[in-house]
């Protein structure tokens, strides 16, 4: 199975969130108000699958038991991969924004399911969330991606790498 992260070379990929009516747009707003985890720092997931997305509707469904499945293209030059540390340019990035914290030991503490993995935890544990989304932007990285089964996960940080929304009113099984 080819992952996304083998294709971060081309300069756009689709991918698919599932969510409330967004009147056309995304909004950091709302972010820790789905599944409840970020383990990939706190921004808006999407899959790169519309099969994965749809396990997520569940958290996303409105009284009436609909939810909204969002297809979008992102651009994929700033998106870091925290498990391979690639692409290497991204990774220089991170460790200098690390360093800068100014923390003797930057890791003490963070937790991967509320922070996100070691540095972007990191950042994101000591700056928080709007001001270690500033900070990331800022070093290059838009957002991150892992593998993980049946495709790949990406949390968004800037949303202006968002493009091409196209929407669908899905209905939702009860679990």
């Amino acid at each position: 199975m080819r992952h996304l992260l083998q294709e971060l070379s081309a300069p756009r990929i689709t991918a698919y969130h599932c969510g409330r009516d967004n009147d056309g747009a995304f909004s950091l707003d709302y972010v820790g108000s789905g599944e409840g985890t970020s383990s990939l720092g706190p921004g808006i997931y999407f899959s790169s699958t519309r099969a994965m997305a749809e396990r997520y509707c569940k958290y996303a469904k409105d009284k009436k038991g609909s939810a909204f499945l969002y297809e979008v293209e992102i651009e994929a030059s700033g998106l870091y991969n925290a498990t391979t540390g690639q692409p290497v340019h991204l990774r220089d990035s991170l460790m200098a924004l690390v360093d800068s914290l100014g923390v003797s030991d930057p890791y003490r503490g963070v937790n991967p399911l509320k922070h996100g993995q070691g540095s972007i935890g990191a950042v994101f544990k000591h700056l928080g969330p709007e001001k270690g989304r500033e900070a990331l932007i800022r070093a290059g990285i838009t957002g991150c991606i892992f593998p993980v089964a049946g495709g790949d996960e990406i949390a968004v940080f800037d949303l202006s790498i968002l493009s091409d929304l196209k929407s669908t009113k899905v209905s939702v099984r009860s679990a």
